[in-house]
């Protein structure tokens, strides 16, 4: 499920609230994942409305693991799309401004979010 948010507060709450860990890792996998503050979401926000047409070179897992495997995006998002795992998700800045958030169940943050089944993280 891909739902976009131009808000990112309800998505910050559900992080602290349920003792997630946000984890940046590079979009090609090709980088070992790094442990960030909840921040990070924040920041890749406030980022995503200057990228005009560009990608970060990373997205983030939110997940109550600390060691996920290094994978690139499209493969992150084929794996947690498959699962309706509970305590996983994954957040992408989208190029024209907003997070994508990528899931295999709805999340609460993601009940009054708009459906985003248009993006595909291969435009990357």
């Amino acid at each position: 499920m891909r739902y976009i948010h131009q808000q990112i507060e309800e998505i910050t709450a559900f992080v602290k609230a349920t003792d997630l860990h946000v984890i940046k890792c590079s979009y090609k996998g090709s980088s070992s994942p790094e442990i960030v503050e909840p921040i990070a979401i924040e920041d890749m926000l406030t980022r995503s409305r200057t990228l005009w047409g560009l990608a970060l070179p990373y997205y983030v897992i939110v997940s109550s693991s600390v060691n996920p495997e290094a994978l690139s995006l499209r493969e992150a998002v084929t794996r947690v799309e498959a699962t309706a795992a509970r305590d996983e998700f994954l957040l992408i800045a989208y190029q024209d401004g907003g997070i994508i958030s990528v899931s295999g169940m709805t999340f609460p943050f993601q009940e009054h979010a708009q459906r985003a089944d248009w993006w595909q993280p291969n435009r990357l």
